[in-house]
C-alpha cells in the first residue's frame, strides 16, 4: 500500500467509525486499530496494514450490528471456531444449531455420553443393512435348514418357535432386544426350561441374520437377559392320582394323548415323541416300543391299563405321529399344562421332571408287586426299578392312579373308588 496514504484511517459503518493509526517503532512501522466494542477505548497493534484493515472493517461491522460479545474473542478462540466450522461442513449443519443439540443430548444422557448412544442406536437401526422383518428372516432360515437336510422333528421345532418370535416381533428385524425379549418371556410366563429352549432358537436365529449381513456382527442383545437356571434333582418325584386327574383335565386335545400315555404306560418323552399310532394296539391292549424308538435299543411291548384304552380310543387313528411336535415343543406343552391347572381357589400344579414315567413305574410297581416284571415293560434295569421306586406308593393309591377314567358328558375326569 503506498505511503501516501493519509492517517488516521477511518472505517465508516452506520453510526460507527472506527480508526487506524500508524505509529514509528524500531523496526519500522506499526499500525493500531482503535476499538471500542467493550466498552472503553482499546488499541490492537498489528505488523501490516493489510490485517489492520481487515480487523478495523471487522470491529467497524460488527459493532454496527450490535454483535459486540463475538469482538472479545481471542485469536485462539477464533481458530477453535474455524476449525469447529470444518468439522461441520461435511453435515451442513450450522455451528449453533450443532452445539444446541450436543447440549440437549448432553442433559438428556446426563453426561457426554452422546458417542455411545449413537453406537447404541445404530446397532438398533442399522440403516446400512437390508431392511428386513422378522418374519422373512424366519422364512429364510427355515428353508436353508430344510436345504441342508435338516430332520422333519428338528424342522418342526424350529418352524414353532419361529412362528412365536415373528407373533411377538411382527414388525422390522431391529425391533428385536434384549428387553423386549425378556419382556416377552415374562408375559408368557415361560418355565425355566422353556426359556432356555426359546434362547437357544433365538441365538441361531440372529446367528444366521449376521451372516446374512441384516445385523451388525456385534449385535449382542441376548447378553441382557436374565441368566436361567433349570434345576435338576436326583429325587424321585411322582404326581398324585389327584394331580393326574387336574393335568387330564387341563391338558389341549393335541397333548392329551401323550400326556395320558406317560402316565399310565411310562414311556419316556423321548418314546412318546417317536412313537406312531400304528404302534399302539388297543385291541390288544399293548404299545410296541421299537429298537429303533427304545432309549436302550432294544424292543419291548408295554401293557395298555383298562383306563388307558378309554383316554386313547377318541384319539385314535391308524397311522401317524402321536405328538406331531419336536422335543423341546413337548416341554412346553408340559408347562402349559400344569399353568392351565390353576383356578381362582387353587394354585398350578408344578410340573416335575420326568414325574409321569416315575408315576407309572411307582404305581405298576405296587400294582404287580414283581420289579422284573416293571423292569421289563419299562425297558430299565430290575436293581434300579427294586433300589428307586419300591413302597414309594401304597397298592391302594395305586389302584386309584389306573381307575382314573375320562368321564362323560361333564368333560372332567372320574376317579373310581376315589374317597
Amino acid at each position: 500500500m503506498s505511503e501516501k496514504v493519509r492517517f488516521p484511517i477511518i472505517v465508516k459503518r452506520p453510526g460507527v467509525k472506527v480508526k487506524i493509526y500508524r505509529v514509528s517503532n524500531r523496526a519500522g512501522f506499526l499500525y493500531q486499530v482503535t476499538d471500542y466494542s467493550g466498552g472503553s477505548r482499546r488499541l490492537r497493534s498489528f505488523a501490516d496494514l493489510t490485517a489492520a484493515s481487515t480487523e478495523a472493517e471487522l470491529i467497524a461491522t460488527k459493532m454496527a450490528n450490535g454483535e459486540t460479545e463475538a469482538l472479545k474473542l481471542t485469536s485462539a478462540d477464533r481458530a477453535a471456531l474455524v476449525r469447529a466450522n470444518d468439522h461441520l461442513k461435511p453435515t451442513g449443519t450450522p455451528l449453533e444449531v450443532a452445539t444446541s443439540i450436543y447440549a440437549r443430548a448432553f442433559e438428556i444422557l446426563g453426561g457426554d455420553l452422546i458417542l455411545e448412544a449413537a453406537r447404541a442406536y445404530a446397532k438398533r437401526n442399522p440403516a446400512r443393512y437390508p431392511s428386513k422383518t422378522v418374519a422373512e428372516v424366519r422364512d429364510e432360515c427355515l428353508k436353508v435348514k430344510e436345504q441342508s437336510g435338516a430332520s422333519r422333528r428338528y424342522l418342526q421345532d424350529l418352524r414353532y418357535r419361529f412362528n412365536r418370535l415373528s407373533e411377538a416381533f411382527n414388525g422390522p428385524l431391529s425391533s428385536i432386544t434384549g428387553d423386549r425379549i425378556q419382556d416377552w418371556f415374562d408375559a408368557e410366563k415361560f418355565s425355566a426350561q422353556s426359556r432356555v429352549n426359546f434362547r437357544r432358537v433365538i441365538h441361531l436365529f440372529i446367528g444366521f441374520a449376521k451372516r446374512r449381513g441384516y445385523l451388525p456382527k456385534d449385535w449382542d442383545e441376548l447378553e441382557r437377559l436374565e441368566k436361567i437356571k433349570v434345576r435338576r434333582t436326583d429325587r424321585i418325584e411322582i404326581f398324585t392320582p389327584e394331580e393326574i386327574g387336574r393335568l387330564l383335565n387341563a391338558a389341549s386335545s393335541a397333548y392329551l394323548p401323550a400326556l395320558a400315555i406317560g402316565a399310565f404306560a411310562g414311556l419316556r418323552t423321548a418314546e412318546i415323541e417317536r412313537l406312531d399310532w400304528s404302534e399302539i394296539r388297543l385291541a390288544e391292549k399293548l404299545i410296541e416300543v421299537t429298537a429303533g424308538k427304545a432309549k436302550t435299543g432294544s424292543r419291548r411291548l408295554v401293557p395298555v391299563s383298562a383306563n388307558l384304552v378309554q383316554w386313547l380310543t377318541p384319539f385314535s387313528k391308524k397311522k401317524g405321529q402321536i405328538w406331531p411336535g419336536g422335543r423341546t415343543t413337548i416341554c412346553d406343552a408340559q408347562a402349559e399344562t400344569a399353568n392351565a391347572t390353576a383356578s381362582e381357589d387353587v394354585e398350578a400344579i408344578a410340573w416335575k421332571r420326568n414325574a409321569l414315567r416315575h408315576s407309572w413305574i411307582s404305581y405298576r410297581l405296587a400294582e404287580v408287586k414283581d420289579a422284573a416284571r416293571v423292569a421289563l415293560e419299562a425297558g430299565n434295569s430290575p436293581n434300579i426299578i427294586f433300589g428307586h421306586y419300591r413302597e414309594l406308593v401304597t397298592e391302594a393309591q395305586a389302584g386309584r392312579w389306573f381307575s382314573i377314567f375320562p368321564a362323560t358328558g361333564d368333560n372332567l375326569v372320574s376317579i373310581a373308588g376315589a374317597a
